[in-house]
């Protein structure tokens, strides 16, 4: 076969980088690494339609493109490997400004690492996911698993928002299938398709693991262990704060045999009165007969808006509110 990876200018539309890569039949891990290398900023690493094998984590450390033709552009894990497929992360922030990757599928191949993503972002401002196919990453080992994409942002204090993860397709993953998390800010999740998150009974299809100004909108949840959309304080117990939750469709969620699972589940480790909006979603057929589940669950805020969502068929209640003051 013949595979090339191209480095485009967008500016000056030519080729800065062409590798011919028709000696290889099995892995193509150095020649993409050299392409990822050689391409400047600013430029394009373009994948033709073929399936690209990884036996390591690809790792881009500036602000270029990775893009490719569609579900035909594939970037995948070899023999189930333990590894992140994509890592895009540097030790400064500014140097990941504006990172894209778009029209790519990235194939965990039932593989990738735990409790990590098959496309990991750090340190990022302004990145760019968009119309890509995650899937694959099923390794799990009780609570651990793979999530789909797994993101922090850089510095607070960016003009727009820090990442958009927008019109890609998630499924056939061990946790969530977008978790972002730890201080992030300015996340716009919008018109992604996420379904099939299994493995550890809780993972939920996105996850707003602390930060603020998320926003999660337009997407259509289905078939997940844990809840559909999970609000959550991160590790070192910041909660979310100003998030809008909205025009979501989340669709037999939280269907675990041995957890209660919620729709929507909106929780802090102690009350916070971060403003979180949920409007406009349509949440239906959550939870299990045995061990229940409410449409949407709020835990510990006292500062959550919930308006005009379409609440049906769940397996517990509509709407639960606990441990709130006001």
């Amino acid at each position: 076969r013949r595979l090339q990876s191209i480095a485009v200018n967008h500016h000056q539309k030519k080729t800065d980088v062409m590798l011919d890569l028709s000696g290889l039949t099995d892995l193509d891990t150095t020649a993409i690494q050299a392409a990822i290398n050689a391409a400047a900023v600013g430029s394009e690493v373009f994948f033709p339609v073929g399936t690209y094998l990884t036996s390591a984590a690809l790792t881009v450390n500036k602000s270029i493109t990775l893009s490719g033709e569609g579900y035909g552009s594939v970037i995948k894990g070899a023999n189930a490997g333990t590894y992140i497929i994509v890592l895009v992360q540097s030790a400064t922030f500014a140097a990941l400004n504006g990172v894209k990757i778009r029209d790519l599928r990235i194939d965990g191949n039932s593989g990738g690492q735990f409790d990590a993503g098959l496309l990991v972002l750090n340190n990022v401002i302004g990145a760019v996911v968009q119309g890509a196919w995650i899937e694959n990453g099923t390794r799990t080992s009780g609570t651990s698993g793979v999530n789909g994409i797994s993101a922090s942002a850089g510095t607070p204090g960016g003009a727009g928002p820090q990442l958009v993860i927008r019109d890609c397709y998630l499924r056939n993953l061990s946790k969530p299938a977008i978790n972002w998390t730890t201080e992030s800010v300015e996340a716009l999740i919008e018109g992604n398709h996420i379904q099939d998150i299994s493995g550890n009974g809780t993972a939920p299809g996105i996850q707003l693991n602390g930060g603020f100004n998320g926003r999660v909108i337009g997407n259509y949840i289905r078939n997940t262990q844990g809840p559909g959309i999970y609000v959550s304080s991160d590790g070192s117990g910041n909660p979310s704060r100003n998030a809008v939750i909205a025009n979501n469709v989340v669709d037999t969620c939280g269907v675990s045999s041995t957890t209660q699972g919620d729709g929507i589940l909106i929780t802090a480790t102690s009350t916070s009165v971060g403003r979180i909006v949920v409007t406009g979603n349509n949440i239906y057929d959550c939870g299990t007969n045995t061990n229940g589940g409410a449409g949407i669950h709020v835990i510990n805020h006292d500062n959550v808006v919930l308006d005009a969502n379409l609440v049906r068929n769940n397996r517990y209640d509509g709407i639960r509110v606990q441990g709130c003051n006001h």
